[in-house]
């Protein structure tokens, strides 16, 4: 069936000679210049699936329960689609775990985060190397020393994390990127709209074309 195997629409196929329901999943591990995929009820067991270097994209708009690890390179294909959640502080951690180096790619579409400590997307440990690329990172609703949203962060140890945001927008009431250990970050054609933009403890920070504070 076209329907259960690429198509992201629900449907049904026939397994012999009964009929079985195909229902859309939430998250599915592509493979470039193939069609096939495998489907997943949480991104977290798609990440897990993933190899080094693969891809896990969206097919719907997911509102998680659970903070997403990262701790490969990997890429994260939101699809045009809103990743959200209404239960954790953060939507998104990227964790090395003793590998030289990691690569990580987040791309194409909207994380928001509304829950006490709000974070988006957090880096936690150093020699990682971030891109992203037309994400729009929304945390709105905290303002008070203990709870106050930081869409994007650089939390947990390390001293050697580099990050790219391009295309990117990142709407808040509070710090639109806030780190706590030693960063890169360049920010490409990005705006950055908070009641305080930016606390760069012991980072550093480029505007690239188009950079906007």
């Amino acid at each position: 069936s076209t329907k259960g195997r690429n198509g992201a629409e629900d449907g049904e196929v026939t397994i012999n000679g009964g009929v079985e329901g195909v229902a859309v999943t939430k998250a599915v591990i592509t493979y470039p210049g193939s069609d096939y995929y495998y489907g997943f009820e949480t991104i977290q067991e798609a990440v897990e699936f993933a190899k080094a270097g693969e891809t896990v994209g969206l097919i719907r708009d997911v509102t998680t329960t659970e903070t997403i690890s990262l701790d490969k390179n990997i890429t994260i294909d939101l699809n045009g689609k809103t990743l959200s959640t209404n239960s954790t502080q953060k939507v998104i951690t990227i964790e090395n775990k003793g590998a030289t180096s990691m690569s990580v790619n987040i791309k194409n579409g909207e994380i928001i985060n509304n829950t006490k400590g709000s974070r988006c997307v957090d880096t936690r440990s150093g020699n990682i190397n971030l891109t992203l690329d037309g994400v729009k990172m929304t945390s709105y609703g905290y303002k008070d020393s203990d709870n106050y949203a930081q869409p994007f962060t650089v939390g947990g140890s390390g001293n050697n994390i580099k990050v790219t945001i391009k295309n990117s927008y990142i709407d808040t009431d509070y710090y639109a990127i806030m780190t706590f250990n030693p960063a890169v970050i360049t920010l490409d054609n990005t705006v950055l709209n908070g009641y305080t933009t930016v606390y760069f403890k012991p980072a550093s920070y480029s505007l690239g074309s188009n950079g906007t504070i």
